[in-house]
């Protein structure tokens, strides 16, 4: 059926039901049936006259919201004096609805009370408005329930720009629901930087469309979004947050390794002193071991304080050991440095052999020539 054929149905059909209502030979007494007086109202003012909003549609299991605020009364009356009375005129075949389903703190007469539709189909709905003087004609809205539900679309907005230790929000109402249904909003972290201890519970305002976070370090958090239109999710949206500060992020230093004799101390020791922070931040150190020799028991080596600035490091196994530092000044963690000191084995260090040189001949002149005389040998 056409939209033009649909509203001409509803057309009729509220005016059938109204010609029903009116018909009986009791029209004039309708002010006096709904509470009102014969006195009429007062002068200067109008008959109060209901507004029940206009037709809608909705996915089986929403819970519809009925308004009833645009409807006008005399001003000389006070609030608390207006009543407000719905009714369902017409609920599908099937359905178990009555006027008890109506609900705002109980009562179906409030300005906006809801309802959940149990079955599809069409429900009509009246709106009497009575103040001391009058009581309005009926106004009819009609509430359209399809059966044939479309998942909701999640729509997290775009990605941020935050700043550390400051709340960053995120906007998801751009989600939308093809029905119209009211949505359910449940957002998560999906990953963060690996200085980051967040998760899940550190969303604030988590089920509104307005979350936030309180980034804890530099880095980019991304969230994702899932919404519910009371009988399906939607496919998850993401979005991330670009947190950054203004701190600077310290330098761990190492130190330049080297090779140790077999007989090096053991445990000896590594060295962190030259790692600083260019803001003057108190760091915190954490070392660990990159590589070890073939064979190394870590039931033997290890350190005794990997957290210290020049912690003693306890080997088992000569040749060529690695190690990591890595500093925090209490919002960022610098990037690794490595050192690798060379530990050599047994027999590594040999005797030394001294080397004079080959024989050599050498020729020696006298202080006189060969015509010289020399006196005789004493007898």
């Amino acid at each position: 059926m056409s939209m033009t054929a649909m509203r001409k149905q509803h057309i009729l059909t509220v005016l059938s039901l109204a010609l029903t209502m009116g018909c009986g030979g009791k029209g004039d007494d309708t002010a006096s049936e709904a509470g009102g007086t014969s006195a009429g109202p007062p002068p200067g003012c109008s008959v109060a006259m209901a507004e029940a909003g206009e037709a809608q549609t909705f996915p089986l299991g929403a819970r519809i919201s009925l308004n009833g605020s645009e409807s006008s009364w005399c001003d000389t009356f006070k609030d608390n004096e207006i009543e407000f009375t719905w009714s369902f005129e017409r609920t599908p075949t099937d359905s178990s609805i009555s006027d008890g389903s109506l609900s705002e703190n109980r009562e179906s007469t409030s300005v906006n009370p809801t309802f959940v539709p149990d079955v599809p189909g069409e429900y009509v709905l009246s709106l009497r408005v009575t103040d001391p003087a009058t009581a309005s004609d009926p106004d009819f809205v009609i509430i359209t329930i399809s059966s044939n539900d479309v998942p909701p679309l999640a729509d997290c907005g775009d990605d941020v720009v935050g700043k550390v230790g400051l709340a960053t929000t995120l906007n998801g109402h751009a989600s939308s629901d093809p029905e119209g249904a009211g949505l359910e909003f449940t957002w998560g972290i999906s990953s963060t930087p690996t200085c980051s201890s967040m998760s899940d519970g550190s969303i604030f305002d988590q089920g509104t469309p307005d979350p936030s976070i309180i980034p804890d370090c530099d880095g980019i958090y991304v969230l994702s979004l899932v919404v519910s239109d009371g009988l399906q999710w939607s496919d998850p949206d993401y979005c991330s947050v670009d947190a950054r500060s203004d701190n600077a992020p310290p330098v761990a230093e190492t130190g330049m390794g080297g090779s140790l004799p077999p007989c090096a101390d053991n445990p000896f020791r590594l060295s962190g002193w030259e790692s600083y922070d260019p803001d003057g931040d108190a760091l915190t150190y954490s070392w660990s071991v990159v590589s070890t020799p073939v064979g190394a028991d870590p039931e033997v080596y290890g350190f005794d304080d990997s957290t210290s600035v020049g912690p003693y490091f306890t080997w088992d196994k000569t040749g060529e050991w690695s190690f990591q530092l890595q500093v925090n000044d209490g919002v960022q963690t610098s990037p690794p440095d490595l050192v690798t000191y060379i530990i050599g084995g047994d027999g590594g260090n040999n005797s030394p052999t001294a080397n004079a040189g080959g024989d050599q001949t050498v020729e020696v002149q006298g202080a006189c020539g060969s015509s010289a005389t020399c006196e005789a040998c004493p007898e």
